[in-house]
C-alpha cells in the first residue's frame, strides 16, 4: 500500500469507525490492569479451582463468547489437566441431560461481555436451579445480571466497549480464564509469560498493522477462510466472524486439517485463507499450507519462525515468538485478525462500529 493510501486510511480511522479501532488498539493496556486486579485475589481463585477439581468444567456462551469458550476451555484443560468442554448456551437450554452427565460432577462457566445475554443467563439459571450445578460468571460487567445470579464471578476492571463487535472484551475475558488456570498451579514460568504478554502482543500488533491494512484493501478477494486447530480453532471461528459481521463478506472457519475434506473445493484465486499455525501440529500444518497454495488461493500464514521460515511460497506471513507456546499465542494472533476485519470494513465503506442487523446485546423473551 502506498504512503498516500496509508494516510487516507488512517485519516478515515478518525472520521468513521473510530470506536472499533480504538478498542482494538487499547486492549493490551487493559490486560495489565486485569492481571493486577486478579492477582490481588490469587489465593481465593486457587481455592476455587481446587474445590472444583473433580468436576467437568463446561464453558458456555453465544456468538463470540462461544468461540471464546472454545479457546478458553482448551487452554484451561491443557494447563490444569482438568476435564473441560465448550458448548453454546442454547444447547444447555435444549439438551441439558447430554451436556451434563448424571454420573459426573460439573461446573458451568458462563461467558458474556455484557453479562445479560439472555440465552447464557438462562443456561446458568437452568443449571443452578434445575440441575443443582454451580456456576461461575465471566463478564466485563461485575454488576451484570449474570454476575449477580451466579454462585461465583471472576471480576476485573474493564473499559466498556462502544462498538457492537467484541474486540478487547474477547481477549480480556480469555486472559481472565488463563489467569484462573494459572492460579491453580502457579507455575513461575507461565506467570513471567503472562506478565510480558501485553507488551509482546502490542509489539506484534504494531509491527504487522500495515500488513493487515494492505490485505484488507485487496479488491480481488471475495471469500475468506480461517483455519486453526486446538486452541486456535476458536480463534479461527472468531476471525471468520469478525470478517463476516464487520465487512458483510463470505467467511468460513474450519479445523485446519478438515479443510481438505470437502471445503477446499470452494477455494480459488479470489479466496484468502488465513492459517493459524500451532507448534503441536507444525509439520502437518506446513504440509497443508503447501497443498492449499496449489489451489490458487492467497495465503496469510501466522506462526513461529520454525513454521514460517520453511514456507516461502505463501503470500503473506506473520511471525511470532515461539516462547509463548500454543497456550498463549492466541493473544498474538487475534488483535491482528480484528484489525484485518476493521480495515476490510473501511475499504468497503462500512462502519464497523455498528454492523448491519446486529446489536451489542442479544436479549430474548425466554
Amino acid at each position: 500500500m502506498s504512503l498516500f493510501q496509508r494516510r487516507w486510511l488512517m485519516d478515515s480511522v478518525h472520521r468513521n469507525g473510530s470506536a472499533t479501532y480504538t478498542e482494538i488498539k487499547r486492549q493490551q493496556r487493559i490486560w495489565k490492569g486485569i492481571l493486577e486486579a486478579l492477582e490481588s485475589e490469587r489465593q481465593r481463585y486457587k481455592e476455587f479451582v481446587e474445590h472444583h477439581r473433580d468436576a467437568l468444567w463446561v464453558f458456555t456462551g453465544c456468538g463470540s463468547s462461544y468461540y471464546l469458550a472454545q479457546t478458553g476451555s482448551h487452554c484451561f484443560s491443557e494447563y490444569t489437566s482438568l476435564p473441560c468442554k465448550a458448548v453454546p448456551a442454547s444447547e444447555i437450554l435444549m439438551f441439558p441431560e447430554v451436556i451434563f452427565p448424571h454420573a459426573q460432577k460439573s461446573i458451568l462457566v458462563g461467558i458474556s461481555r455484557s453479562g445479560s445475554t439472555t440465552e447464557t443467563v438462562r443456561a446458568l439459571e437452568k443449571a443452578k436451579h434445575g440441575l443443582n450445578i454451580p456456576s461461575l460468571a465471566i463478564s466485563c460487567d461485575p454488576d451484570s445480571e449474570m454476575s449477580l445470579r451466579s454462585d461465583h464471578a471472576l471480576k476485573f476492571p474493564f473499559e466498556k466497549e462502544n462498538a457492537v463487535v467484541m474486540t478487547s472484551s474477547f481477549t480480556s475475558m480469555l486472559l481472565a480464564i488463563l489467569y484462573l488456570a494459572w492460579a491453580y498451579k502457579q507455575d513461575p514460568e507461565l506467570w513471567h509469560k503472562l506478565m510480558s504478554l501485553p507488551d509482546e502482543s502490542e509489539k506484534i500488533m504494531n509491527r504487522y498493522e500495515d500488513l493487515m491494512a494492505g490485505i484488507g484493501n485487496l479488491d480481488d478477494i471475495e471469500s475468506w477462510v480461517f483455519l486453526g486447530q486446538g486452541p486456535f480453532y476458536g480463534i479461527a471461528n472468531e476471525g471468520a466472524l469478525k470478517i463476516g459481521e464487520m465487512t458483510l463478506s463470505l467467511s468460513q472457519s474450519y479445523h485446519s486439517l478438515e479443510y481438505r475434506h470437502g471445503p477446499m473445493s470452494t477455494a480459488g484465486e479470489r479466496t484468502l485463507i488465513v492459517v493459524l499455525c500451532s507448534q503441536a501440529g507444525r509439520e502437518l500444518e506446513q504440509d497443508l499450507v503447501r497443498d492449499l497454495k496449489k489451489l490458487g488461493a492467497k495465503i496469510l500464514l501466522m506462526g513461529d519462525v520454525a513454521t514460517t521460515a520453511k514456507l516461502n511460497e505463501v503470500d503473506y506471513k506473520v511471525t511470532v515468538p515461539a516462547d509463548y507456546g500454543d497456550l498463549l499465542t492466541a493473544f498474538l494472533y487475534l488483535p491482528l485478525l480484528q484489525l484485518l476485519g476493521y480495515f476490510r470494513a473501511r475499504r468497503k465503506g462500512l462502519n464497523p462500529d455498528s454492523p448491519k442487523n446486529l446489536t451489542a446485546v442479544v436479549k430474548l423473551d425466554l
